[in-house]
């Protein structure tokens, strides 16, 4: 059988206006560096192409290439009044060691944040969802996000597909 941690693979969460849906993890013994991305008819969102769309409706919080303990780090995505295009989240393990598996968690949140740059995006009593993954492949979908029905609906997958660095749109 197969489960994103707890949940059973294909499980959503719904909100219902703003969210925000990304992954969180320290590194090992070795600095980790995880690429999160989302890829959608819009365009790709990650380090190496946007940060942001056009209408400012998708905000990527940025890029961390090292997770120090005790507190790791966070990449997030923002997608304002909610989802527009369907969009496949992924992650990439860029220092790739097969002798090095990453635990992480993803997280999903319903905020209209008042304001970025208070040291947090999330407020932790936001999130609706969370499930912990280990990363031990290059390149992993980690979820589908898409707008069904006017709901919000971030769908929970942990599954590998290729041997890239960087996720790529062709």
């Amino acid at each position: 059988k197969q489960f994103t941690g707890n949940l059973p693979t294909g499980s959503y969460v719904s909100v219902p206006q703003d969210l925000i849906v990304g992954i969180h993890w320290t590194n090992t013994d070795n600095r980790i560096d995880l690429a999160l991305s989302t890829i959608s008819a819009d365009g790709k969102y990650v380090w190496d192409a946007n940060y942001r769309s056009g209408r400012g409706d998708v905000l990527f919080s940025g890029d961390i290439t090292d997770a120090r303990k005790p507190n790791g780090a966070t990449e997030l995505f923002y997608f304002k009044e909610g989802v527009k295009h369907s969009a496949i989240m992924l992650v990439n393990y860029y220092n790739f060691d097969a002798a090095d598996p990453v635990n992480c968690k993803i997280v999903v949140a319903g905020e209209h944040p008042k304001r970025f740059g208070a040291n947090y995006m999330i407020d932790v009593s936001n999130i609706v969802a969370s499930a912990s993954v280990t990363i031990d492949k290059r390149q992993n979908v980690i979820g589908l996000i898409a707008n069904v029905d006017g709901e919000n609906r971030v769908y929970f997958a942990n599954v590998s597909i290729g041997n890239s660095i960087t996720s790529s749109r062709g």
